[in-house]
């Protein structure tokens, strides 16, 4: 996990190539957390004009996150399509080595997974007499309303983690990885330290985002679960970060200053593009050369 905090694909690498050749031939790119802006600013030199970083647009937290208080809630969930690999890997993490741990220390409690198109392998680790169940698609979150704690811990994978921020806004604290953390922790562009471990800042955070192996999960999901002083500072920290990271009209406020700035400044900003412009006469040139080469196959001449 710690070598895929810190990998970065090469400049060789045709995805890569793709995605940044997109974002130099447009005149703004709306990127999702501060991790991936930050990214391409220093790492692959995007300028910032080109950049606004348009995260979560989030409605004040559901009203039943303080309806919903610690004794009223038990056990764990976690939601996630399997048709996304990184989940697929999370489950099967959790059911293989983490789960048995917090079930060694909680034998009465559930872990209920939710999502949509689970796999056969993803059908096979339902064991209800092990209080882990594979519920399949779920129409709605309500499942946490009842939960006591979200688990995501995700091994691989980038952007900012959607189920986190739902489980914010239903009051249900989290237990993830610092992959599951992107764009979570303010201020926190990168997750290790210059010695290589993994920098401590979990204070005033929605839960614990600094786990790295399955004992630390399972710790620190068992102490979550049953410390209700330490549920509750959680709880009342997820929600305080929705409100200052994914508020809906002080982010579409963000990206529409940029949007105009863009717009009344457009004939100015593209003199002064000179990468995007470079992009653009290839690409025209391409298509030009490619449209001549259907004209000499089907008629034999070029006009």
């Amino acid at each position: 996990m710690l070598d895929a905090l810190e990998s970065v694909p090469n400049a060789n690498d045709a995805d890569l190539n793709r995605e940044l050749a997109s974002i130099l031939r447009s005149d703004l790119t709306m990127v999702c957390s501060e991790t991936e802006l930050d990214l391409l600013k220093k790492q692959y030199r995007i300028l910032d004009d080109k950049l606004v970083l348009a995260p979560f647009f989030c409605d004040p937290p559901n009203e039943v996150a303080e309806q919903n208080p610690w004794e009223d809630r038990a056990g764990f969930v976690t939601v996630g399509s399997f048709r996304h690999p990184p989940n697929v890997d999370s489950v099967k993490w959790v059911a293989d080595s983490v789960w048995p741990l917090i079930r060694k220390r909680l034998p009465d409690v559930s872990m209920d997974v939710f999502g949509s198109y689970p796999t056969s392998h993803v059908e096979q680790l339902h064991n209800p007499n092990a209080g882990f169940n594979i519920r399949g698609f779920s129409k709605d979150l309500s499942a946490f309303n009842s939960a006591r704690v979200l688990l995501c811990p995700l091994r691989f994978g980038a952007g900012i983690k959607g189920k986190i921020v739902d489980a914010w806004n239903f009051g249900l604290p989290v237990v993830t990885t610092p992959i599951g953390a992107e764009g979570t922790v303010p201020g926190t562009m990168r997750f290790l330290s210059p010695s290589g471990n993994v920098v401590d800042q979990t204070e005033n955070w929605g839960g614990r985002w600094d786990c790295i192996d399955a004992a630390q999960i399972a710790e620190a999901a068992v102490k979550l679960h049953q410390d209700k002083t330490k549920w509750q500072a959680a709880q009342s920290s997820g929600i305080s970060l929705v409100n200052s990271l994914f508020s809906k009209d002080a982010n579409t406020s963000t990206v529409m200053r940029a949007v105009e700035r863009v717009i009344s400044n457009l004939s100015c900003i593209r003199e002064k593009d000179y990468a995007g412009s470079i992009l653009w006469h290839h690409t025209s040139r391409s298509t030009l050369y490619f449209s001549k080469w259907i004209e000499l196959k089907e008629t034999g001449k070029n006009s």
